[in-house]
């Protein structure tokens, strides 16, 4: 099952790769923030740019959510 965890905006990326180090892998299955490139006009013409669908949001797959609990409960982030 999918469950969503608020975080601190613009730091989606560095919390991802603490939780991966800090939880199990039989926990955690699978941990992104999903993100779209969109092309943005400048004076000097288009650049492609990155943004976040859901800034502030992390989102993870897990089929153990309270042992998910206990292992991100002690992570300050």
């Amino acid at each position: 099952m999918y469950y969503v965890i608020q975080v601190q905006s613009r730091h989606e990326e560095e919390i991802i790769l603490m939780i991966k180090k800090l939880v199990s892998k039989e926990i955690l299955l699978d941990i992104f923030s999903p993100s779209y490139e969109q092309m943005k006009k400048y004076k000097d013409g288009w650049r492609k740019e990155r943004k976040k669908c859901f800034p502030g949001y992390v989102f993870v797959y897990t089929e153990k959510p309270d042992e998910l609990f206990k292992e991100l409960y002690p992570i300050p982030a």
